[in-house]
């Protein structure tokens, strides 16, 4: 199927308007009810920052945050506050979270912000084309960087990284970091099928296109690959 990655207008109004606010966020942003949890460390505001497919909407729970949202912390905070706060971050294997991005957006019920761009065809499309769509639209499932990252010499990366293949060992490393998690439960939501080949049936590949695919999304994330430590 041939794909037009071609937007409507009032997406990219709404993309300039972003970039137009980013810079006042630069100056004097601060946490806001989108990554605040009911936390604090030593009299440090805690930050929740949520990578899409990576156990976010677990950990937003757990953590107390109020609102969904997946903002970059350097979109939405100024260094000073960035500094000041203890923030938090999970990340995961990026083919996972590739398998489990695409799981969503085409094989699942979604009708969000893709399909409202590019329309129905999104539903259509092989995992290729999906990654192909998402090197584009570079606001869906990006680099896990974005949001364990920020420009800051002083701190450029988030306090406590977590990675949901350690997702039995959350709760120690809290009480590690010296967070008090008292009353507090894990409820491990939207979690999906890791079994190769349930995956490949389910994405209806052979299993010389699955092996194709895992390459192709290994040089598109190669940096997440290599920042992160996780194997080909």
């Amino acid at each position: 199927m041939e794909f037009h990655y071609q937007k409507p207008i009032s997406t990219a109004l709404k993309s300039s308007l972003r970039k137009i606010n980013r810079g006042v966020y630069r100056i004097y942003g601060a946490p806001t009810a989108s990554i605040s949890t009911e936390l604090t460390l030593n009299g440090r505001p805690v930050i929740f920052l949520h990578n899409p497919k990576a156990a976010g909407t677990s950990l937003r729970k757990l953590l107390g945050v109020h609102k969904q949202s997946h903002v970059y912390p350097r979109e939405k905070l100024s260094e000073r506050y960035w500094l000041n706060c203890f923030s938090i971050a999970a990340v995961r294997h990026p083919f996972d979270r590739f398998i489990s991005g695409y799981f969503y957006h085409v094989l699942g019920p979604y009708m969000g912000g893709l399909v409202k761009a590019y329309g129905p065809m999104v539903k259509d499309l092989d995992p290729f084309q999906y990654l192909a769509l998402i090197e584009h639209e570079n606001g869906y499932i990006p680099a896990q960087t974005n949001w364990t990252h920020f420009p800051s010499v002083t701190k450029p990366r988030v306090d406590l990284l977590l990675r949901v293949e350690e997702a039995d060992k959350w709760m120690e490393q809290f009480k590690n970091a010296g967070l008090d998690m008292t009353g507090r439960r894990m409820h491990h939501e939207n979690q999906s099928d890791h079994a190769t080949d349930t995956r490949r049936e389910r994405l209806n590949l052979s299993v010389a296109e699955f092996s194709r695919l895992r390459d192709e999304v290994f040089e598109s994330y190669k940096n997440d690959y290599e920042i992160f430590g996780y194997d080909k």
